[in-house]
């Protein structure tokens, strides 16, 4: 039951929400109490969907469509058309729109849906994210003439997502005038009096546009000559920024990089170029790279370590008081470095500094599915050196290091990071990228997840804002390697030394091989919050290889993703729980599921193998607001498509440590051989 503080400032909320007059901001607030009235007819349905239709009633669409995104589950997008089908509301035919126009086989229907709503109802009743759905739809379908017409209802978008999307209907490619896509694409510079960069001439049938950016060499060398001048005039320092660029067996667009680099207009620019283990040829790529930026230092990797630990050695082995990086297949515009840094400049307070980026195809397209034309850049962070010296490099994991770094500034520094906002960046879109496979809209494959809860259970455990500082040298030096005393800031120094599990699959490809893996969800804290970590460490105490596979319940209809438990998670950095990813091959002896709401809705089938199933029936149907949120049915069901060797059992309601490590060890015993013992 929320606090009456809470009460009250959700009643306020909701008073606000009703004031605005927004169709959409009134469904928000006036449908959920409509259901307890009187909800959808669900006779004739499958009792399971209803049961989710009926809940999601009260908590609102938006919670039920995250919920199917993120989960992808088959009984969570049923409830979604369940409820379109039978109350014909628009919110919630325009969510059914939204789910369908992501998926892999009703796209089209979904694209069909949120034209019909904007046709019948108008596009103020879509949200910001189905008006950029239904633009997208058009865009891609090449439907110019209905694009045009709508745009001008399409009032939640954002500029930058208006200014990109018109220019991919204009494309060339798409038939339409080379200069009038190119003004459109590069509008948001002209505006607001930027460097304008241009596009040479193609050298051969593989060059792509992407790699034809270039700056005006002489605009370029002008503003460089007379920002040093309004520096010197004003008795400002010229830091010199350190900029790494890392890359591994280079393709043909590090020479892109490189080139916008060597047209910054910043006047002290340093560039460091790591190669990161590359073959012969490959190291022979980079010098060529190199020579493109006058002055560029080389640094030759012995072996390829990662992304993250090349930065670190670029940064070790760079001179500058400002730090940045850039990725090797990406462009950063003329004046990226410059009004990153003159914030810095104007504020002392300010330890670090982003911005903009516009994502892009190698063809300069810009529509990726649901997914704004422009974000924050994690990769343009720009750091003073003397955050580093406290808190330590990037994490030496191959992805996610970016955001990593960005979340401990916050806690080390609150306030101290700012945002450029301009796009002074274009990033790459391609196949066979690090992470581009790894996202959908609403969705993030799992090791994503597990890398992110694990790095906020270790932030969490440190002292917010700046440690006790000692005196030495130029500015605030930190107390550095104590792990946990009053104040001290433990840093991350490139000793390989962890702070935080990585994800197992980043790690290794070898099969895990436990006794027992738990089924769970393990951010979740409705019903007795620390039982689960409870559990795991008594499994562990009584010998077992213990995992855990965290699974959704999705019968909490969550409008945002919750990151697993700290208690959970300290028992994974301590080494005493494996997390096994769906996607993770290997082998349980037993697998134990805690909560059958987990295993009901017809999710994908985690990779796992395992000689037998036991699942717990706690006696109830009912979690949360959904009256029927498992059936035995829908749990043998789903775990009849896991690779299990026997049939599943069913064990009694009993949920404490000990009550599980009994279950647990007799239908171990019950296996052909005895538990491994540590």
């Amino acid at each position: 039951m929320p606090s009456p503080a809470r009460l009250l400032a959700l009643g306020r909320q909701a008073v606000g929400l009703l004031a605005s007059g927004d169709p959409v901001d009134r469904t928000r607030v006036l449908a959920p109490p409509a259901a307890l009235v009187r909800g959808a007819r669900t006779t004739g349905a499958d009792r399971l969907v209803a049961g989710y239709a009926r809940g999601a009633e009260i908590t609102g669409s938006e919670a039920l469509v995250a919920t199917a995104l993120r989960t992808r589950s088959a009984i969570a997008r049923d409830a979604v058309e369940l409820l379109a089908r039978r109350t014909g509301a628009v919110h919630w035919r325009a969510a059914l729109g939204e789910v369908l126009a992501v998926s892999d086989d009703r796209a089209d229907e979904g694209f069909a849906i949120l034209a019909e709503v904007v046709d019948r109802d108008g596009a103020r009743r879509l949200t910001a994210r189905q008006q950029l759905l239904h633009a997208h739809g058009l865009v891609l379908a090449g439907a110019a003439d209905r694009f045009a017409r709508d745009l001008p209802a399409l009032t939640r978008l954002e500029e930058d997502s208006v200014r990109a999307l018109r220019a991919d209907v204009a494309h060339p490619q798409a038939g339409g005038d080379p200069d009038a896509w190119w003004h459109l694409l590069t509008a948001g510079w002209a505006a607001t009096g930027r460097i304008v960069p241009a596009l040479r001439e193609p050298t051969g049938p593989e060059d792509t546009a992407f790699d034809r950016l270039t700056a005006p060499a002489d605009v370029v060398a002008a503003r460089r000559d007379a920002l040093a001048a309004e520096l010197t005039a004003a008795g400002r320092d010229v830091p010199r920024v350190s900029i790494v660029v890392c890359t591994h067996e280079p393709g043909p667009f590090l020479a892109t990089a490189m080139a916008s680099l060597r047209d910054q207009t910043w006047p002290d620019l340093e560039v460091v170029l790591v190669d990161d283990g590359s073959s012969p040829e490959g190291a022979s790529a980079v010098e060529e790279a190199a020579a493109i930026v006058p002055g560029c230092r080389v640094l030759h990797l012995p072996r390829n370590v990662g992304a993250f630990a090349a930065r670190n050695a670029g940064f070790a082995a760079a001179t500058g008081g400002l730090l940045g990086n850039l990725d090797s297949d990406d462009w950063n515009h003329p004046e990226r470095v410059e009004r990153q840094v003159l914030p810095m400049l104007d504020d002392p307070a300010v330890v670090a500094t982003e911005s903009g980026a516009l994502r892009a195809l190698p063809d300069l397209r810009t529509t990726w599915l649901g997914y704004p034309a422009t974000r924050v850049n994690a990769s343009s962070t720009l750091v003073r050196r003397e955050v580093h010296e406290a808190i330590g490099w990037f994490d030496s994991a191959r992805r996610g290091g970016d955001a990593e770094l960005q979340e401990r500034i916050d806690r080390r520094y609150p306030g101290g990071r700012h945002v450029v906002d301009e796009v002074l960046s274009i990033t790459r879109l391609r196949d066979g990228s690090l992470s581009r496979a790894d996202f959908r809209m609403g969705w993030a494959r799992a090791p994503w997840i597990v890398h992110q809860s694990a790095y906020r259970a270790w932030h969490g455990r440190l002292p917010a804002g700046p440690p006790t500082a000692v005196a030495g040298g130029a500015g605030e030096v930190a107390a550095r390697e104590a792990d946990g005393g009053a104040g001290a800031w433990p840093r991350l120094d490139g000793s390989g030394q962890r702070r935080f599990a990585l994800p197992r699959t980043w790690v290794t490809d070898a099969p895990f091989d436990l006794d027992v893996v738990l089924v769970d969800d393990p951010a979740d804290t409705m019903d007795a919050p620390g039982a689960l970590a409870g559990i795991l460490r008594g499994l562990a105490d009584a010998g077992l290889r213990v995992g855990l596979l965290p699974r959704e319940n999705e019968a909490r209809l969550r409008r945002h993703r919750v990151m697993i438990r700290s208690d959970v998670q300290a028992l994974v950095d301590d080494g005493r729980l494996v997390v096994v990813e769906p996607e993770a091959d290997g082998h349980a002896r037993l697998v134990h599921v805690r909560t059958p709401a987990c295993v009901a809705t017809g999710r994908v089938a985690p990779s796992l193998t395992a000689d037998a199933v036991v699942v717990r029936d706690p006696g109830s149907a009912r979690v949360g607001r959904v009256p029927v949120a498992w059936t035995r049915e829908s749990v043998e069901t789903e775990l009849g498509r896991w690779a299990v060797a026997t049939p599943l059992a069913w064990c009694g309601p009993g949920d404490t440590p000990a009550e599980t490590v009994r279950v647990v060890q007799a239908h171990l015993s019950s296996l052909e051989s005895p538990p491994l013992r540590s």
